[in-house]
């Protein structure tokens, strides 16, 4: 199961975090809402359907990943949980915009992306800032240019997918860009982008 493991201690902190936490998420996704659930709620949606079998087969297709792969996608989904989280409330537009990152971007089948996104919203509960920082400068040392120049663009698109950017996020944005080796100006370009439509 190595790249699963991978994929779970890479964002993983010293602290506790060994099982399931209590969620953060609030709002879309509860029963009889209508809505889609996300989050906890998704992979509660899956158990309690009787869907097992489909959470262990994605376990088993996240195996098959590289390692290098493994280290990619942990990082992508951490930094990007980290701004969601910058205003301590991950939304469900929010999380859902970083499973659609990973499905599309990074070419993880859906199943397989939700599964992703909710290990790194998990573990980013525990990550001190130093754990934090390891986490961006591995994912700095391990993208592939291509990557790199999306980094920014999914950032900001994660922090805005609510219809908001708070100062919270504005500034995790910042402090991330800044550990990623992106200067202001790379970062103003970026947002501009999002602003005209191009993220």
């Amino acid at each position: 199961m190595e790249g699963a493991r991978m994929i779970s201690q890479h964002s993983r902190s010293n602290g506790p975090g060994s099982g399931p936490v209590s969620s953060p998420v609030s709002g879309p996704g509860d029963p009889g809402s209508g809505e889609v659930p996300c989050g906890d709620a998704a992979v509660g949606a899956l158990e309690s359907t009787g869907a097992a079998a489909v959470v262990r087969r994605v376990v088993e297709q996240l195996d098959r990943l590289e390692p290098s792969t493994a280290r990619y996608l942990a990082g992508l989904a951490f930094i990007l949980t980290r701004v969601a989280d910058a205003d301590h409330n991950i939304s469900c537009e929010e999380t859902r915009r970083i499973e659609k990152i990973l499905n599309e971007y990074a070419n993880l089948p859906e199943a397989e992306a939700v599964l992703v996104a909710e290990i790194a919203r998990q573990r980013q509960q525990y990550a001190d800032c130093a754990r934090s920082y390891e986490v961006s400068r591995e994912l700095r040392a391990s993208a592939t240019a291509q990557q790199r120049r999306g980094l920014l663009r999914y950032i900001f698109a994660v922090a805005v997918a609510d219809g908001t950017l708070s100062a919270e996020e504005r500034t995790a944005i910042l402090q991330i860009a800044s550990e990623l080796g992106f200067d202001r100006d790379e970062v103003a370009l970026a947002q501009s982008s999002l602003d005209n439509g191009n993220a």
